[in-house]
């Protein structure tokens, strides 16, 4: 049976409102299917949800983070990247060693567009989908998502295999497609400055913030991690990530940040999520 066409899996996909996870290897098209189908969701009279946890190469804020994009009915769905509503720092842009807060965030964030009331809720997903990693991680990823639809984009016998868990459950329907016409593929050096360009526009207009160390929790790692240019994610008392910003110094209880955040949202900081990630090539060393 040939694959059906973008129109034809999204008008199927639309008919049944739910979860849909996108699955496929490198530069298969996931990122423009997803726009279509948000494009082609947005029509109908129910708001919609994107959620990003291709950490790598981001569609939805930051690289290194799960982002979720909203739009309510009758919305324009632009070209990407598209600005987060929220996000959830993962602290890596590959998954390999950063599985736990990769899926938590993915969960995390289809469960708070389902909260908005979002209808359709879309999720890409990275292109790490072989080897023994990239299936334990597509494969945890759906069970704890529980889609309505998963759409395998170029599958062959390793992705049907991956799938077959999900595709077992009679309320998860598997759509198979061809990967986009305009496909090509982008070799690492594209990929890294694509991250670089990403970093920079986010931490274009930051500013100098100043916290107490001692009164701020730490996750994904030690306080005593913290050094210069280091990238870490900016957390509420619930470790919801309010931003992300860049250790200019750690001295003296003080932790002194490159930050988007605003002064208003600043006063909600209540700790640091780590990373190992330093950053002194992205963003822009003047401190407004």
């Amino acid at each position: 049976m040939p694959a059906p066409s973008w129109e034809e899996a999204a008008e199927r996909i639309l008919a049944a409102p739910g979860v849909t996870v996108l699955v496929g290897d490198v530069d298969t098209g996931k990122t423009s299917f997803l726009r279509y189908l948000c494009g082609a969701a947005v029509g109908q009279p129910a708001a919609v949800a994107a959620v990003d946890a291709d950490v790598g190469q981001s569609s939805i804020g930051p690289p290194a983070t799960v982002g979720l994009a909203f739009w309510a009915p009758g919305s324009a769905v632009a070209p990407v990247p598209w600005p987060a509503r929220e996000m959830c720092f993962v602290g890596s842009v590959t998954p390999v060693g950063h599985l736990l807060p990769l899926l938590v965030g993915t969960a995390r964030l289809v469960g708070r567009a389902r909260e908005l009331g979002a209808a359709h809720v879309v999720v890409d997903t990275t292109g790490l989908v072989r080897g023994d990693v990239g299936r334990i991680l597509k494969q945890a990823k759906l069970d704890l998502i529980r889609p309505r639809h998963v759409v395998l984009i170029d599958p062959d016998a390793d992705l049907d295999e991956t799938v077959a868990p999900a595709a077992a459950d009679p309320a998860t329907r598997v759509h198979r497609m061809a990967s986009a016409p305009e496909r090509r593929r982008r070799a690492e050096t594209s990929r890294s400055e694509n991250r670089a360009r990403l970093f920079d526009t986010y931490f274009r207009f930051s500013r100098e913030c100043r916290l107490a160390a001692d009164s701020l929790f730490f996750t994904m790692g030690r306080r005593e991690a913290l050094r210069p240019n280091l990238l870490v994610g900016l957390a509420d008392r619930a470790n919801r990530t309010l931003a992300l910003a860049r250790v200019l110094r750690a001295a003296g209880g003080e932790l002194v940040l490159h930050t988007p955040l605003t002064a208003p949202l600043a006063e909600q900081v209540r700790g640091i999520q780590l990373s190992r990630m330093t950053l002194p090539e992205y963003a822009p060393t003047q401190v407004r």
